[in-house]
């Protein structure tokens, strides 16, 4: 059986939106009806459709996509301020990539002879940049043309 909605239609009425997640909306983005979730629209909008050479990173660039293979991985540090650290490379350089979180996760998950998509904010940390904790998936040919 389907339901049918109404713009004007209480966002509870939508089937599979939680209590709490309702009270969210309303709360945090003045969302109340079915009308005013189709015409929310996120304040910022981070375009992924272009990608970088390592060499063209700078201070101002927000965030930045970047194609390359990781290697070197290394974990510095002890206790809480433990790290593991690694190398994106492409053609034009290379850049740090740093995880303070789920380090055991990126060590084993991660392969050198696969390229990636990386995500994230570069950092500037003496001459070198960094990206910190960045989104990365393993690229598809697609991804790169």
């Amino acid at each position: 059986m389907s339901v049918r909605l109404k713009l004007s239609s209480n966002i509870e009425s939508i089937a599979g939106l939680a209590a709490a997640r309702c009270e969210l909306l309303k709360k945090n983005f003045q969302i109340f009806t079915v009308y005013d979730l189709l015409h929310h629209f996120p304040f910022r909008y981070i375009d992924k459709s272009k990608v970088y050479q390592i060499a063209e990173v700078d201070e101002s660039l927000q965030y930045i996509q970047l194609y390359g293979t990781i290697s070197n991985f290394q974990m510095i540090g002890e206790g809480p301020k433990r790290r593991l650290t690694a190398k994106l490379r492409d053609k034009s350089g290379d850049i740090e990539l740093v995880w303070f979180q789920g380090v055991q996760y990126y060590q084993k998950g991660i392969s050198s002879t696969d390229s990636y998509l990386v995500f994230g904010k570069p950092q500037k940390f003496g001459n070198k940049y960094t990206i910190a904790h960045p989104e990365l998936r393993k690229a598809l040919p697609e991804d790169i043309e």
